[in-house]
């Protein structure tokens, strides 16, 4: 089985409970960059491990973090490079916080099937 973890370490405040490495103290320009190297190091590894989009797809794909709902549009670029199969399981981590009706309908346009829901 083929899976990927994206970890998203940006978040709103620092909770008590939580170990993951996440921060605070972020900006959009450091979000680009993050979203930016996440893309280089996806295709990265695409091309070490010879996974061809049609050849060998993940299986499984899960954004968590620190809070991977904090954000859309910045993961159009990496959906687009994983070409994933409509049977393939996508998990977001999601905070009841950032969730609207429009976040919801465009994280499905991506290809989320699943949520992770904090409460």
């Amino acid at each position: 089985m083929t899976a990927l973890y994206f970890h998203i370490p940006f978040c709103r405040f620092m909770c008590h409970y939580c170990d993951f490495a996440k921060t605070a103290n972020w900006n959009q320009d450091l979000v680009t960059d993050y979203f930016k190297s996440l893309n280089e190091n996806l295709l990265f590894w695409q091309k070490k491990s010879e996974w061809a989009p049609l050849e060998k797809p993940p299986e499984s794909v899960f954004f968590g973090g620190g809070t991977p709902s904090l954000f859309t549009k910045d993961y159009e670029s990496l959906f687009a490079k994983m070409d994933l199969p409509r049977d393939c399981e996508v998990s977001m981590e999601i905070n009841p916080n950032d969730v609207t009706e429009e976040s919801l309908k465009f994280w499905k346009s991506l290809g989320v099937n699943r949520v992770s829901l904090g409460v």
